[in-house]
């Protein structure tokens, strides 16, 4: 039982210390996993992704895609430069 509650005890101090804040909603999240690890895996799964799945033929719809992608970064962009954070967008692509 001891032990349990110490697992415990040194659990919860580790929890709140890997917690941060979300630029954008301002909740409170785990960050378990560092950024710089979080984007090179996702680099990775995207690029197996285009591997494996064939890219849309339909040019409308890929052109709408590219449009609200535009939108969605240039709306990120300007937030973050409002709110001077800006370089936390430099691993971004």
């Amino acid at each position: 039982m001891k032990k349990a509650l110490t697992v415990f005890l040194m659990i919860i101090p580790i929890t709140i210390l890997s917690c941060a804040t979300v630029p954008i909603t301002g909740r409170r999240q785990l960050d378990i996993i560092p950024d710089n690890q979080m984007l090179a895996t996702s680099f990775q799964q995207y690029d197996q992704f285009l591997q494996e799945n064939e890219l849309s033929s339909d040019s409308e719809k890929t052109a709408m895609v590219r449009r609200v992608g535009s939108r969605i970064q240039k709306g990120v962009e300007e937030y973050f430069t409002g709110q001077g954070l800006k370089d936390r967008l430099n691993d971004y692509r």
